[in-house]
This record gives structure tokens, sequence and C-alpha cells, in this order.
């Protein structure tokens, strides 16, 4: 196993992620002042580039029940606003 950051990646994981691949994240995501970044951030990286919550977890260096969490709350923020 290799180790990234505080996380430990498995041989399988390494292949699911290239952290030396770019991306480019849109600044528009950041406008909706309901969302804090990181929920915004997370709710982006998991409904516009398909990433699932183990990806975001190990990009983000945090834990995958965070992140999912966060979505939950950045979700349940958005219902609340529309609803």
């Amino acid at each position: 196993m290799k180790k990234a950051g505080k996380k430990e990646v498995n041989e399988k994981d390494k292949y699911l992620l290239d952290f030396n691949q770019e991306f480019t994240i849109k600044t528009s995501i950041f406008h909706n002042l309901n969302l804090t970044i990181f929920e915004a951030l997370v709710k982006y990286l998991k409904e516009e580039k398909n990433f699932n919550f183990h990806e975001i977890s190990i990009l983000l260096n945090r834990d995958e029940r965070n992140i999912w969490t966060v979505y939950s709350n950045s979700l349940k923020k958005i219902n609340k606003k529309n609803g």
C-alpha cells in the first residue's frame, strides 16, 4: 500500500484516480450563498464530474463518511431553499 496524505491507498485505488490529472472547477459553483465552499465543491465533484464518495474522499483527504454527510447536507439545503 502507498500513502496519500494521511490515508492509505490500496493498489486498486491508485488506478481509480490519477492524481496528476488536471481538471477545471467552475467558479460559478461558489455563487450559491446557501452552501459552504466545501459543500459546493463536494456537490460539484459528485454531480458534474461524476466522482463517487470514495474518490472525493481521497482527492480531498477526508473520510468518506464525512463526504457523504456534506453532500447530504448540501442537498437538504438546496431542497429547503426550493421548497
